[in-house]
């Protein structure tokens, strides 16, 4: 209960901050002096300088909040970054909102299965070869938290493409300023500012009886207040990922319909701007045999407010609360065969969760060496339960087993940005957290009641980052840090079965910690502009899946193994051959290992699971001012390994996607998505057996739009 004041304390403090006025706490404020007027590509950006219409005109360099907490544009960042602006999102050859990451170098994704045909639990992104199983980098909302409270997974469906203004990705150690989760970086969905009268309505059909609708419309009351309503609805009959000579009779295709609804006021004066927004999700999956399905209801409400205190300074602080519920069925094959041909309901899963937090940050700018000060809490409080009801045979009275328990995040951190000359930045940054786990619990009925000892420690994380401009066309940048990533409550207390697999939780798992460094070069010349970065990071008492058992169930154990490896190479490339031409290409190179694991040392020298050795993205644009835009792209990884022991393998995936756009008057566009053109056929996981990656797809649709800019 004391856990429980604290947090209360907090958020009255904060609310004290925001009222009366409303804010924007991670919206985009106007650009610092340092902002630069450019008419090319940027280095982070993968979009030319148009508008929605095609229409070109004079851009600001991106400005990118998540890499320092601070309105920072990115073409003097000490940190490697990329932003995708809103007409990259919108033209890349996706449909939905992690099929856009997946083109950004060094992003790992659990499997390559679309997020509304994965397991949600299965959701989730990690970065550089750092592996494990739950996310390791931090996914933000408007600088909010995105990540499942309970399982650390992301349900993309929630960000809907049509609602996003950016995407900001930063590469490398960032819990020095953002806490767990953001050991190894951070992603920060930005979505639209409500900043004009429009309607604007997209419509998406296609393979697979897939159907995508999305009205934006947004009002400007006043020079001060304006509000949107995003209404968007994806469903999809799904495809059968069983590879087919092991099809049996329970083995369908996995269809999922959802429905996002969000609400958003956008307040803003001379001194003070601010949002609040609700948001309500329903997603409904029933996936790949006839008896699985899983269902999620989310509901959350977010506010936050920058008041600026005078020309210098300013003060930020944001709340936000989450209720979620999350059911699953999961199903085994029934005996005497345990083949493909039977299956009975094995376990159904509960598992509702609360999540309720906030942060405060005060900022200065100075014109001494010291040019940037900023300061900070953040506080998040998470509980929730995994209600399970346990069938071992066909016919058996369900043996319930409830764990669960709850956590406790608080955060201090402070940063500096020093200028001993002009062309160099130092950047040191601090942070230390107080992580508690408690009300730990596993309840059999009939059985026994397991009460777990309560955990509490510290973590102090800190990083120095530093670039110097070079000459005009080159610069150096530097970093090392250290990061940590707190186990979930899935991590700790969540048992769960299903098809012949079973994972066991572990209620003594400790934190990871993560110590690393970067050095890169920022190369602009003319139409060019790229990156080169080199890695290494070493992860302690990483949290990963340990396999106990092949027969006669494939058991994992979620488990602290000794030391994990990474280190790597990343060229980025960007250039703009023509006024309508363009081209950008990325390589990443990846060598993460297994290098110390004292329980089990025969899977020590192992390659880290799901993470490619090689990956390659190629992209060429070509899109005419008001007129036609087309966009194709191409995705190399090579083969990688699905488990620790390196016995289950993923096969390499040659991935080609397409779009085309038109205008046809003022206010119509229709579209044209292709996806795995070719029709590579690859295994994507082997969870349950082998699954395949996506087929051949295509989807066609029209974007209707009034008001705005397009009056």
């Amino acid at each position: 209960m004391n856990r429980i004041n604290q947090v209360g304390t907090a958020v009255i403090v904060c609310m004290g901050l925001i009222f009366p006025s409303l804010g924007l706490a991670e919206e985009p404020a106007p650009p610092k002096e340092n902002a630069t007027e450019e008419t090319t590509t940027n280095p982070s950006t993968e979009a030319a300088p148009t508008t929605e219409a095609g229409k070109p005109v004079t851009t600001l360099s991106p400005v990118i909040i998540s890499a320092t907490r601070t309105e920072r544009t990115v073409s003097d960042l000490p940190v490697s970054s990329t932003v995708l602006d809103r007409q990259a999102v919108q033209q890349t050859p996706a449909i939905a909102t992690d099929d856009v990451l997946r083109e950004v170098p060094s992003l790992n994704f659990s499997n390559s299965l679309p997020s509304f045909m994965n397991h949600p639990t299965g959701n989730w992104v990690s970065i550089r070869g750092l592996g494990g199983i739950a996310p390791h980098v931090l996914v933000l909302m408007d600088g909010i938290p995105l990540n499942d409270p309970f399982f650390g997974y992301l349900d993309f469906n929630r960000v809907p493409k049509e609602a996003i203004d950016r995407i900001e990705i930063v590469r490398g150690g960032s819990s020095s300023l953002w806490g767990s989760f953001a050991e190894g970086g951070v992603v920060n969905i930005v979505t639209k500012p409500v900043d004009a009268t429009e309607l604007k309505v997209t419509t998406l059909g296609g393979s697979d009886g897939t159907f995508r609708t999305d009205v934006h419309s947004s009002q400007k009351i006043d020079d001060h207040l304006g509000i949107s309503l995003d209404t968007n609805y994806f469903g999809t009959a799904g495809y059968d990922a069983v590879e087919p000579d092991v099809r049996g009779a329970i083995d369908r295709a996995t269809a999922s319909d959802s429905a996002n609804v969000q609400l958003k006021m956008d307040y803003h004066t001379a001194d003070f701007e601010g949002f609040i927004r609700g948001n309500d999700f329903k997603n409904r999956q029933r996936l790949d045999t006839r008896m699985s399905a899983n269902d999620t209801d989310t509901v959350n409400v977010a506010t936050g407010g920058r008041w600026i205190l005078d020309a210098q300074s300013d003060v930020k602080a944001n709340l936000f609360f989450l209720n979620q519920n999350f059911t699953t069925n999961n199903t085994d094959f029934s005996p005497p065969n345990f083949d493909r041909n039977a299956e009975f309901l094995s376990n159904l899963h509960q598992t509702p969760a609360n999540d309720v937090g906030g942060s405060l940050q005060w900022t200065r700018t100075t014109d001494s060496l010291v040019k940037l000060l900023n300061a900070g809490l953040d506080i998040r409080h998470i509980e929730g339960v995994d209600r399970q009801q346990d069938i071992a045979v066909p016919g058996d009275s369900p043996t319930v087993l409830n764990g669960g328990g709850q956590q406790l995040f608080a955060g201090l951190f402070v940063q500096a940005s020093l200028r001993p000359v002009p062309d160099w930045e130092i950047l040191p940054s601090i942070r230390l957290d107080y992580v508690s786990d408690y009300n730990g619990s596993m309840v059999t009925i009939p059985g026994t009641t397991t009460q777990f000892d309560d955990k509490d420690y510290l973590q102090l994380n800190p990083k120095l980052a530093t670039r110097y401009q070079i000459v005009k066309a080159v610069a150096i940048r530097a970093s090392v840090y250290r990061g940590f990533r707190a186990p979930t409550l899935d991590n700790l207390y969540r048992e769960f079965t299903a098809e012949g697999f079973k994972l066991l939780p572990d209620s003594q798992l400790k934190p990871e910690v993560l110590w690393g460094g970067e050095t890169g070069l920022d190369l602009s010349q003319g139409p060019f502009q790229g990156q080169v970065n080199f890695f290494y990071n070493r992860v302690i008492d990483q949290i990963n899946f340990i396999t106990t058992s092949f027969s006669p169930v494939y058991t994992v154990q979620a488990t602290n193994i000794g030391k994990t490896r990474s280190l790597g190479v990343e060229t980025i490339g960007d250039v703009q051959l023509t006024e309508t031409l363009s081209s950008g290409v990325s390589y990443s190179y990846t060598d993460s290992k297994i290098i110390s694991n004292p329980p089990d040392p025969s899977i020590e020298g192992n390659r880290t699971p799901d993470v490619p050795v090689h990956s390659v993205s190629v992209v060429a644009r070509y899109r005419q001012p008001a007129g036609a835009q087309l966009e194709v792209r191409f995705r190399l990884l090579s083969s990688m390994w699905d488990d620790t022991t390196n016995s289950l393998s993923l096969d390499a995936e040659h991935v080609v996607d397409a779009s085309a756009s038109y205008p046809i008057g003022k206010h119509m566009e229709v579209f044209v998505i292709g996806q795995n053109i070719f029709d590579d056929k690859y295994v994507a996981t082997t969870s349950g057996g082998n699954h395949l990656g996506p087929p051949f797809q295509i989807f066609g649709g029209l974007t209707l739009a009034f008001g705005g800019s397009h009056e």
